[in-house]
């Protein structure tokens, strides 16, 4: 096998697993990394469920040493380790939000495994700094995975029955070259998250550390959604997500994804094609009937102050967060969802634009990235991009720079103060309703 990744035994049966141990729709969000804090308005909201983020770094963070003796056979094969190992891990964030949200009758979905930088621990010897798969090796790294995600769930198995193997994992390899992985070379060859068997591996092993613990829990895993199809062949990504659901389908009680069609322009709202990929998902399940999640979406907010003057394709106003969200739950729900989870429940002041605003040249790039992603051809893009008239701009790396300034935390349905945006309250009537 490629890069020394070997296979290990898959010994868990792959019947088909029952929901009946969740609601009858998930009405979920995302949180900062403290989901304490918010907890008010998330019971405000409405939610029956949100996401619990238990990062490994959270639990552990740093490694001062490698125990290269690990594989993930021999830890399944005498759990005898659990306890000990479970007595070394720091669980007080964990514990008390788990604890919070039990007795707010909120459900938590925790989510492990995930490998990007800030969630690995600390490791000196490394390149990056952090316990990539690099640094370890593939094969240690799925052993010190399955250790630590095993540790997590035996400790929560008896409240949390849905568990997401780690995150947007079909774009692991793109977001390593983008520098939020390790390592981060564009060599497939030198790189892991390049290696589908490796990914594939990864999240067989995470689905283990789960089932192996309780076979009746449930596993999810958020595919990313909106990169070009014909982006994958051309620049040797893995994998469309289309291609990684047919082939992850079986590790996947819920079959979740992730879509924002409104990440890089506010308006017009484009949320009608959540429905489009929620059929097309469906199309390529050998079980048509596996529930669907759509584990994020949402809108960016700007700033009060500045929203109104700026040319109406970026006009991230209040408003439009509130159209978006509510019409992407809409959307979704009408093609027979069975679990929305906004990003996100989280307080912002809203991002600012540009110190020099948006040029006619941006909105037209923005608009470009946005039918790029609606109509699924990279070609659009790279046509616009190699355009004569265009390329002292592309040279400038100002498309790089509008593309990127609204910053994750502006996702917040929530003001500066934690008071809700509208988006909350009206997307609580409609949690209601279902």
């Amino acid at each position: 096998a490629a890069m020394g990744v070997a296979r290990h035994p898959r010994t868990v049966s792959r019947a088909k697993k029952t929901v009946s141990a969740l609601p009858a729709f998930l009405k979920s969000s995302c949180v900062d990394s403290n989901t304490l804090a918010q907890l008010p308005q998330l019971q405000q909201l409405g939610v029956n469920t949100v996401r619990v983020y238990a990062n490994w770094r959270y639990l552990e963070s740093s490694l001062e040493s490698l125990d290269t003796s690990l594989s993930v056979q021999s830890l399944r094969e005498n759990t005898s380790w659990i306890a000990p190992y479970s007595a070394s891990l720091n669980w007080n964030l964990t514990d008390d939000t788990v604890a919070a949200c039990v007795q707010s009758n909120i459900l938590p979905l925790i989510e492990i495994g995930e490998g990007t930088d800030h969630c690995l621990p600390t490791y000196a010897p490394a390149p990056s700094g952090v316990a990539d798969p690099s640094a370890l090796s593939p094969q240690l790294y799925l052993a010190y995975m399955y250790r630590y995600s095993r540790a997590v769930v035996h400790r929560y198995k008896d409240r949390v029955p849905l568990w997401q193997i780690e995150n947007e994992l079909n774009d692991a390899y793109i977001e390593a070259v983008g520098g939020i992985r390790s390592p981060h070379s564009p060599l497939h060859e030198s790189n892991p998250w390049g290696n589908f068997t490796f990914v594939t591996q990864l999240l067989e092993t995470l689905y283990l550390a789960v089932k192996d613990e309780d076979l009746s829990l449930l596993t999810t895993q958020n595919v990313l959604v909106g990169t070009p199809e014909n982006a994958y062949s051309l620049f040797r990504f893995e994998s469309y997500y289309l291609d990684a659901i047919k082939q992850w389908e079986p590790l996947m009680d819920v079959v979740s994804f992730d879509y924002y069609p409104n990440m890089f322009t506010a308006f017009p709202d484009n949320s009608q094609d959540i429905a489009n990929k929620v059929s097309a998902i469906r199309s390529v399940l050998a079980d048509p009937s596996r529930p669907i999640m759509l584990a994020e979406t949402g809108l960016t907010v700007m700033n009060g102050s500045v929203v109104a003057q700026q040319p109406q394709a970026v006009q991230y106003s209040d408003a439009e967060q509130q159209a978006v969200v509510t019409s992407a739950l809409t959307n979704f729900t009408a093609e027979g969802g069975f679990g929305f989870q906004l990003f996100k429940t989280s307080c912002t002041d809203g991002f600012l634009p540009p110190a020099d605003g948006y040029s006619s040249k941006d909105v037209d790039f923005l608009n470009t990235v946005t039918a790029t992603i609606l109509q699924n051809d990279i070609d659009i893009l790279l046509s616009w991009v190699l355009r004569p008239r265009n390329l002292p701009y592309v040279l400038s790396g100002r498309p790089i720079l509008v593309a990127s300034t609204p910053p994750t935390t502006s996702y917040g349905v929530l003001y500066g103060d934690c008071s809700p945006r509208p988006a909350l309250p009206a997307l609580a009537k409609l949690y209601s309703s279902l």
